[in-house]
């Protein structure tokens, strides 16, 4: 049976959760057991990873109590959410471009769960222009139906509905279509009867030179590739499926190729990703990385998964934050140093009792989003990315600087222990 908000905080934060906070969590008590479990991963994790009651911030709790419910596997009738967004995956292009230097082919890369629209394929196909990139989803849909508000429905050839989705996941509109999905679910099938509203086969309008899009998922492409990327997808399923995946991977990939799967924000941030990489007939677990975001992180996906411990992403991610924050002196450091940037930047602080606040739901987002770039970016500047990496190699775990300036580690038994 599931612990209740006020059992979560006493176990997890020894009681210590600020009243907004817990008010704002209040309803998740009266939430479908599915949301209710959710809350009780992301806890246990929190206290895995030392995470602060301090920290724990009412934009936070907004997202457990009003956002999760609506974007977990429950609020569709399809098993993974096909939410996408632009710029969301733009830290592994540049990756890629790191990685793969030299071109005397024409490189390929899979993008695996694109999801639709296919924002974040479209910023490959930009940033890579000379790849030839597939993007695949099993959900694209054969076409759509689109509300006055912008909204949309996607249906298949049988004129079966798929799912629904507001324009932007950043608003009251959302909330409100899924707090009667049903009545939503209905009034676009009574819209899909006029014809005239249909949109059909609508990935043809992203499809671009070097790039191509598939209605396929996870094992059911048989093509070579120099890079495979499968980004906020395998955190919906358990070890087995990703035993699979990994299987398929090595098949497609080419000798000297990577695969790219892990988790990042719909704005980009906090990424937490682990890197494969094809040595002749054998697929090297090679690399797990995050960024400076994941040591105080302010987003919901920090805490995102479906499972307890077959997650790798998480598992790693939580264990490194545990590593790090377990440095005293690095955290007190970073807390101080982390609270004067948001101070500068006008997008948090620290109120009188020692609780942190943000300004994510009254600053406008894309400010927000550009000001907690920056806070992320001073603090590479002031050095605290080559700090947590000198705190992990005290741990005794290999860490190093990766391409893209994340938090890179060398994958092993420390980061792949069970949460505890």
């Amino acid at each position: 049976m599931s612990l209740s908000i006020h059992d979560l905080n006493t176990r997890h934060f020894a009681g210590r959760l600020s009243a907004p906070v817990l008010d704002t969590l209040s309803p998740i008590d009266r939430e479908r057991p599915e949301v209710r479990a959710f809350t009780e991963r992301a806890f246990r994790q929190m206290r895995a990873a030392n995470f602060r009651a301090e920290d724990f911030t009412t934009a936070l709790a907004h997202a457990l109590s009003r956002v999760v419910p609506n974007i977990l596997p429950g609020a569709w009738t399809v098993p993974v959410p096909p939410i996408t967004a632009t710029d969301r995956n733009r830290l592994f292009d540049e990756y890629l471009a790191h990685r793969f230097t030299a071109n005397p082919t024409t490189r390929r890369l899979l993008d695996i769960g694109c999801g639709f629209p296919p924002h974040t394929t479209l910023d490959s196909a930009q940033r890579l222009a000379d790849w030839q990139i597939v993007g695949a989803d099993p959900l694209i849909p054969d076409y759509l139906v689109t509300d006055n508000n912008g909204d949309y429905a996607a249906f298949n050839a049988k004129d079966a509905m798929l799912y629904f989705q507001s324009s932007a996941i950043e608003n009251d509109r959302w909330n409100d279509s899924h707090a009667d999905r049903r009545a939503t679910e209905q009034r676009f099938i009574t819209l899909a009867r006029d014809i005239n509203r249909r949109t059909l086969n609508p990935i043809a309008a992203y499809e671009r030179n070097n790039l191509r899009f598939v209605q396929a998922g996870i094992g059911e492409i048989d093509e070579p590739f120099d890079a495979i990327r499968c980004l906020n997808v395998l955190y919906y399923f358990d070890r087995a499926f990703r035993v699979k995946t990994l299987a398929w991977v090595n098949r497609c990939l080419n000798d000297g190729g990577v695969f790219l799967c892990g988790a990042t924000a719909p704005n980009g941030s906090t990424p937490r990703y682990t890197v494969y990489r094809k040595e002749g007939e054998t697929l090297v677990d090679a690399e797990f990385a995050m960024s400076i975001e994941s040591i105080l992180p302010t987003t919901l996906i920090a805490w995102y998964t479906m499972y307890d411990d077959d997650d790798t992403e998480t598992r790693r991610h939580t264990n490194a934050m545990r590593l790090i924050r377990s440095d005293n002196d690095f955290t007190r450091d970073h807390a101080a140093a982390f609270d004067a940037l948001l101070s500068e930047y006008g997008c948090g602080g620290r109120s009188a009792d020692g609780y942190l606040h943000l300004a994510s739901e009254t600053m406008p987002q894309p400010a927000y989003r550009q000001a907690m770039r920056s806070v992320a970016a001073r603090l590479d500047e002031a050095g605290y990315v080559d700090r947590a990496i000198e705190t992990l190699k005290r741990a005794g775990i290999g860490a190093w600087r990766n391409a893209v300036d994340n938090i890179a580690m060398t994958p092993c038994n420390a980061l792949d222990a069970p949460i505890p």
